[in-house]
This record gives structure tokens, C-alpha cells and sequence, in this order.
């Protein structure tokens, strides 16, 4: 399962289609008890389904490489492992504690609801292979009857909808738990002497590392314009506060007399917040 990219997934699954064809009926006692045979894949009438927002250029590779289960009643039995890529409206604003619905709609794309009856049983996750990214959480699915007034017919289809959740546990520890560290670092920057010089050094030094963190979560989440990600504003905020007080710290501490600091400079001292007086400063 890949999450990657402009919103789109790429999933392995293992299909499995049934139907009954009245063409494919006989007497088994009539052919020594055979009641059951396999035959290939262009030997018999299939349906057309395919994924209605598939993103890659086959919608279901692999479809015409096995074969078919026919049995002396009609029934007709056709699965059949595939890899698809379709397309996910993927909200990133929690990352990385985010959760993901993604839809899978596959429908007939020639024949209208008149002609074939779509229904579908629970997915079977039993065969599921674990992620080391990703939680499934559900598989639910609904069926639904689209109408075109241009053809003047319906076209029945099955969406499932996979409840993704993401495991956060590598992303805290290579992402979140380095901001908080650069966090701490930085405040305790504020016990050093004033005149020591190291206070500029050190806020530099964050702003840079944030920087760095900040193009690893761009690499890493797709693009989206339509929110932005929590810890993404975190390590702005984090690097505008440094630059702040770099231009804070240069403005004290490069300016002699008092009489020529800038006003903002005064009013934004950490001494006049916390109740410190400017010569203890």
C-alpha cells in the first residue's frame, strides 16, 4: 500500500468475481459425472468491470492472465490477483496523526444495470499482509445506481472505502521529537549571558536546523493546497521566533545607548514580560 505523491494509492488486492452464465449449463451425468472444469480466460464471456478512478494506464493489470472455474450449473467463478493505482483526496493537516478514507468504485463500463446486476459480499481481509505505514481500520461499501439522461439508462457500482490510519511512530521520532528538542534548546539559549555573544550563534544554529526538518516533511507528505500540516506551521512559527530574537538580541546588545534602540526592541524585552527590571537585563 503506497500513500505517495499528487493523492494517489497504489493497492494489491486479490479479486474474486462470480456470475452465472445459462449458456454454461450441462448434465453431468451425461459426461462421465464431470461437473466442473477450467478453461482460458478468452474461452469465456466476462464482464467489463473496471475502476472508475483508476490513474494508471490498465485499470485492472493481470485480468487476462488466468483462468475460469465454469461449473455444470451456470455458475461461472474467475479470481484473479491485480495492483492498481487510483486516486485519494488525502487531507494532511493532522500529519502524522492522520486518518484517510480513500474510495474504490468498479462498475460495468459497457453494460447498463439492465444487462448486469452488481452486487457484493464483506471484503475478506483475512489474506491482508500488515503495513508498517498504514492501519487499515475498516473496509465498508455501498452500492449505488448512477443515472445518465443522455443514454437514458443507469450503470450500477460498488465503492469501498478503505479507513486508513497512519502510524505515527517513525515520524514522531525522526520529526516531531527533533522540533521539541530544537524547542528546548532554544529556550534554555536564554540562560546564557547576554553579553556572551552565543545567544546570535544559537539562534542561528535553530533556525537552520528547522529549516532542515521543514524540507524533510515537504519530501514527505504530498502537496496540497488545501491545508496545511499542523507541524509544518510548527517549524514556521519555531523559525520566525529565532529570527526575532536575533534581530532582538543584535538591536540590545549592538546599540550603546539606550536612548538609540528601536521601540519594539524595548517593548519586546523578555525582562518586561516576566517582571525582570532592564538592568538586570
Amino acid at each position: 500500500m503506497n500513500l505517495q505523491n499528487f493523492k494517489s494509492k497504489r493497492l494489491f488486492f486479490y479479486i474474486s468475481s462470480k456470475w452465472n452464465d445459462c449458456r454454461l449449463k450441462w448434465n453431468a451425468s451425461q459426461f462421465q459425472g464431470i461437473d466442473r472444469f477450467i478453461i482460458p480466460y478468452k474461452r469465456v464471456w466476462i464482464p467489463d468491470m473496471t475502476l472508475y478512478d483508476n490513474s494508471a494506464a490498465h485499470s485492472l493489470p493481470g485480468m487476462k492472465d488466468y483462468s475460469v472455474k465454469v461449473s455444470n450449473d451456470g455458475k461461472v467463478q474467475y479470481n484473479f490477483p491485480t495492483v492498481i493505482t487510483s486516486l485519494c483526496a488525502i487531507n494532511v493537516k493532522f500529519f502524522p496523526f492522520d486518518y484517510q478514507k480513500c474510495g474504490l468504485t468498479f462498475g460495468s463500463w459497457a453494460y447498463p444495470g439492465s444487462d448486469i446486476n452488481i452486487t457484493s459480499d464483506e471484503p475478506d481481509t483475512e489474506s491482508y499482509v500488515r503495513n508498517t505505514e498504514w492501519e487499515v481500520l475498516g473496509i465498508p461499501f455501498e452500492r449505488n445506481e448512477n443515472f445518465f439522461p443522455s443514454l437514458n439508462e443507469s450503470y450500477p457500482t460498488i465503492t469501498y472505502y478503505l479507513n486508513l490510519k497512519r502510524k505515527p511512530l517513525f515520524y514522531v521520532m525522526n520529526m516531531l521529537f527533533p522540533c521539541l528538542l530544537i524547542t528546548f534548546v532554544a529556550t534554555f539559549g536564554f540562560m546564557l549571558p547576554p553579553d556572551s555573544g552565543e545567544k546570535v550563534n544559537l539562534s542561528i544554529t535553530v533556525l537552520l536546523s528547522l529549516a532542515v526538518f521543514q524540507l524533510i516533511v515537504l519530501e514527505t507528505i504530498p502537496a496540497s493546497g488545501d491545508s496545511a500540516p499542523y507541524i509544518g506551521e510548527l517549524y514556521i512559527f519555531h523559525a520566525v521566533n529565532g529570527i526575532g530574537w536575533t534581530f532582538l538580541f543584535n538591536d540590545r546588545h549592538c546599540t550603546e545607548n539606550p536612548l538609540q534602540r528601536e521601540p519594539w526592541s524595548e517593548d519586546a524585552s523578555l525582562g518586561k514580560y516576566v517582571g525582570f527590571s532592564k538592568q538586570a537585563i
